[in-house]
């Protein structure tokens, strides 16, 4: 029902369908038979609750996103970090080394290598990018291992309905 209220099935307004419209729409449906929703008397109640609640996290969104760009006329972001580098997230010599990853030139390649391939890499130091390679990697696999267990829990969860 939370998804059907976000793509608009049910309307956010209660003026526009209420809880006795919404519930006589999904009264046919075995998974809201199934649900908590389907005791008629407590029905009203959970449905108000549920549109206050997905309506506080369209407000609270803009909200935050008010605040942050304030924030951010106020205190921008540094251009470097705290060792006077550019700031590796945004910089051009990130996404180069993703590129190298991709193309598996970290297996062919030494890391000084890679660092003098490329202008942007030389920037740096050699030890950190060395680091920044270690890093890149290391969050891939990581990456890797968190959706290899998501896609099992999924399986887990379709085996068990």
């Amino acid at each position: 029902m939370h998804a059907d209220i976000i793509a608009g099935i049910v309307p956010l307004d209660e003026n526009e369908m209420d809880a006795a419209a919404v519930y006589q729409h999904y009264s046919t449906d075995p998974n809201f038979l199934l649900s908590d929703f389907h005791d008629k008397k407590l029905f009203p109640p959970r449905l108000k609750r549920l549109r206050e609640k997905i309506q506080g996290k369209d407000s609270g969104r803009e909200r935050d996103a008010k605040a942050l760009a304030s924030d951010r006329m106020l205190f921008p972001k540094p251009m470097t970090d705290f060792r006077g580098n550019s700031r590796w997230a945004d910089s051009e010599a990130k996404k180069l080394l993703q590129k190298d990853i991709d193309n598996n030139l970290h297996l062919t390649k030494t890391k000084e290598q890679l660092w003098k391939s490329k202008p942007q890499c030389q920037e740096l130091d050699l030890d950190i990018f060395r680091g920044r390679v270690h890093q890149e990697l290391k969050s891939r696999k990581f990456q890797s291992y968190v959706k290899h267990k998501r896609s099992e829990k999924e399986t887990a969860n379709d085996e068990e309905r």
